[in-house]
């Protein structure tokens, strides 16, 4: 009996911790592609940008227009940027958008890059809908370390693209774990 109430408490304990590094991998990348939108949108007509949810900003989003994107509380957005902040990946301050650092960016671009090859080794290898391929790589992507995702890429011939058409991103971020 005691040893059960352990194993239950330690699975309550790590979905929580796993949840936690989910919702920041997707502050991340949300605002890793904000970033690179607003780059593109220095140099691009901004009728490009108008399916977005939620309104760009030039550097940044706030803790609003983030929790409206992720739909997830503000409060679960502000325990993870706050998280962020810490690790030096977020910069904020009350009143203030929400910013990447440069490290913050690496780390949303190699989050978003084993996502989509994640995605492309379940829908084209193992054969899942787009859908629950999209679902389970957001899942895979916390658990998957970059030997696993550089064999993905390899396998599929360096895809430029996810099922889903977006762009895989290249990231020098394994590279210098391997080294």
């Amino acid at each position: 009996m005691f040893e059960r109430g352990i194993n239950e408490e330690i699975n309550e304990l790590l979905g929580r911790e796993l949840q936690g590094k989910l919702n920041e991998a997707l502050l991340l990348i949300l605002l890793t592609n904000n970033y690179v939108a607003a780059q593109k949108s220095s140099e691009e007509p901004q009728e490009r940008f108008k399916a977005r949810k939620t309104p760009l900003i030039t550097e940044g989003l706030t803790t609003r227009a983030i929790a409206d994107e992720l739909v997830m509380p503000q409060s679960t957005v502000a325990t993870a940027v706050a998280r962020l902040v810490k690790r030096g990946l977020v910069t904020h301050s009350k009143g203030m958008p929400v910013k990447t650092t440069e490290a913050g960016r690496a780390s949303g671009n190699e989050k978003l890059r084993h996502h989509r090859l994640l995605e492309v080794f379940l829908s084209n290898g193992l054969g899942m809908d787009h859908d629950s391929a999209h679902d389970e790589s957001l899942k895979l992507m916390l658990l998957a370390g970059c030997n696993i995702i550089d064999a993905i890429d390899k396998q599929f011939n360096n895809p430029d693209t996810c099922p889903c058409g977006f762009d895989i991103p290249k990231s020098p971020l394994c590279d210098r774990i391997k080294k």
